[in-house]
Protein backbone atom coordinates (compact mmCIF):
# COMPACT_ATOMS: atom_id res chain seq x y z
CA UNK A 1 0.00 0.00 0.00
CA UNK A 2 2.89 2.38 0.79
CA UNK A 3 4.24 1.82 -2.70
CA UNK A 4 0.94 2.87 -4.27
CA UNK A 5 0.71 6.00 -2.12
CA UNK A 6 4.34 6.89 -2.87
CA UNK A 7 3.76 6.39 -6.59
CA UNK A 8 0.66 8.59 -6.55
CA UNK A 9 2.53 11.30 -4.62
CA UNK A 10 5.44 11.28 -7.07
CA UNK A 11 3.02 11.29 -10.00
CA UNK A 12 1.16 14.26 -8.50
CA UNK A 13 4.20 16.47 -7.87
CA UNK A 14 6.09 15.63 -11.05
CA UNK A 15 6.70 18.74 -13.12
CA UNK A 16 5.21 21.27 -10.67
CA UNK A 17 7.32 24.40 -10.30
CA UNK A 18 7.63 26.39 -7.06
CA UNK A 19 5.28 29.24 -8.02
CA UNK A 20 2.90 27.20 -10.15
CA UNK A 21 -0.53 26.14 -8.93
CA UNK A 22 -2.12 23.13 -10.58
CA UNK A 23 -5.54 23.26 -8.94
CA UNK A 24 -6.76 26.83 -9.47
CA UNK A 25 -6.69 27.68 -5.77
CA UNK A 26 -4.02 28.49 -3.25
CA UNK A 27 -3.25 29.81 0.22
CA UNK A 28 -0.78 32.65 0.61
CA UNK A 29 0.86 34.04 3.74
CA UNK A 30 0.34 37.73 4.43
CA UNK A 31 3.71 39.49 4.90
CA UNK A 32 2.66 41.86 7.71
CA UNK A 33 6.34 42.45 8.53
CA UNK A 34 6.83 44.14 5.12
CA UNK A 35 4.11 46.73 5.77
CA UNK A 36 4.71 49.84 7.91
CA UNK A 37 2.13 48.84 10.51
CA UNK A 38 0.05 46.00 9.11
CA UNK A 39 -1.08 45.06 5.65
CA UNK A 40 -4.76 45.92 5.32
CA UNK A 41 -5.50 45.11 1.68
CA UNK A 42 -4.45 42.78 -1.11
CA UNK A 43 -4.86 43.31 -4.83
CA UNK A 44 -4.88 40.55 -7.43
CA UNK A 45 -3.64 41.21 -10.96
CA UNK A 46 -3.53 38.97 -14.01
CA UNK A 47 -1.26 39.96 -16.89
CA UNK A 48 -0.98 43.49 -15.40
CA UNK A 49 -4.78 43.84 -15.35
CA UNK A 50 -6.57 44.44 -12.04
CA UNK A 51 -8.95 41.61 -11.10
CA UNK A 52 -10.08 42.30 -7.53
CA UNK A 53 -9.00 43.41 -4.08
CA UNK A 54 -9.81 42.25 -0.60
CA UNK A 55 -9.50 43.45 2.96
CA UNK A 56 -6.98 41.91 5.34
CA UNK A 57 -7.39 42.41 9.06
CA UNK A 58 -5.50 40.11 11.40
CA UNK A 59 -5.29 37.20 8.97
CA UNK A 60 -1.97 35.48 8.52
CA UNK A 61 -3.11 33.70 5.36
CA UNK A 62 -5.50 34.37 2.49
CA UNK A 63 -7.04 31.75 0.24
CA UNK A 64 -7.89 32.38 -3.38
CA UNK A 65 -9.90 30.04 -5.57
CA UNK A 66 -11.58 29.92 -8.96
CA UNK A 67 -8.44 31.02 -10.78
CA UNK A 68 -8.07 30.26 -14.48
CA UNK A 69 -4.85 29.42 -16.33
CA UNK A 70 -2.78 32.63 -16.33
CA UNK A 71 0.05 34.55 -14.69
CA UNK A 72 -0.95 36.34 -11.46
CA UNK A 73 0.48 38.84 -8.99
CA UNK A 74 -0.77 39.59 -5.47
CA UNK A 75 0.17 42.98 -4.04
CA UNK A 76 -0.07 43.58 -0.30
CA UNK A 77 -0.88 47.17 0.65
CA UNK A 78 -0.42 48.86 4.02
CA UNK A 79 -2.35 51.68 5.69
CA UNK A 80 -0.39 54.24 3.68
CA UNK A 81 -1.82 52.81 0.38
CA UNK A 82 1.71 51.94 -0.66
CA UNK A 83 2.46 48.52 -2.17
CA UNK A 84 4.79 46.85 0.31
CA UNK A 85 5.12 43.34 -1.02
CA UNK A 86 4.26 41.41 -4.13
CA UNK A 87 4.02 37.70 -4.92
CA UNK A 88 3.96 36.28 -8.44
CA UNK A 89 2.58 32.88 -9.40
CA UNK A 90 0.98 31.09 -12.31
CA UNK A 91 -1.95 28.71 -12.58
CA UNK A 92 -1.76 25.82 -14.99
CA UNK A 93 -4.46 23.21 -14.37
CA UNK A 94 -3.87 19.50 -14.76
CA UNK A 95 -4.72 18.19 -18.22
CA UNK A 96 -8.09 16.42 -18.41
CA UNK A 97 -6.42 13.07 -19.07
CA UNK A 98 -4.37 13.35 -15.88
CA UNK A 99 -7.40 14.39 -13.82
CA UNK A 100 -9.46 11.48 -15.12
CA UNK A 101 -6.56 9.12 -14.37
CA UNK A 102 -6.53 10.26 -10.73
CA UNK A 103 -10.31 9.87 -10.56
CA UNK A 104 -10.20 6.31 -11.92
CA UNK A 105 -7.31 5.35 -9.60
CA UNK A 106 -9.22 6.73 -6.63
CA UNK A 107 -12.34 4.82 -7.66
CA UNK A 108 -10.37 1.58 -7.98
CA UNK A 109 -8.75 2.07 -4.56
CA UNK A 110 -12.18 2.76 -3.06
CA UNK A 111 -13.56 -0.44 -4.63
CA UNK A 112 -10.60 -2.42 -3.26
CA UNK A 113 -11.27 -0.99 0.19
CA UNK A 114 -14.96 -1.94 0.06
CA UNK A 115 -14.14 -5.45 -1.19
CA UNK A 116 -11.55 -5.99 1.56
CA UNK A 117 -13.94 -4.75 4.27
CA UNK A 118 -16.74 -7.02 3.03
CA UNK A 119 -14.46 -10.06 2.77
CA UNK A 120 -13.18 -9.55 6.34
CA UNK A 121 -16.73 -9.37 7.72
CA UNK A 122 -17.34 -13.00 6.91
Amino acid sequence: MKLIVSFLFLFAVHGVQANELKEGYGTFSVPHEDCAERCNEFRLYSNNEFIFSGSIQEQKFISLSGLQDAEYAIQFVGNDSKVNSSTHFSVKHYPLFESLTFFVLGFLLFCLLIISIRSNRG
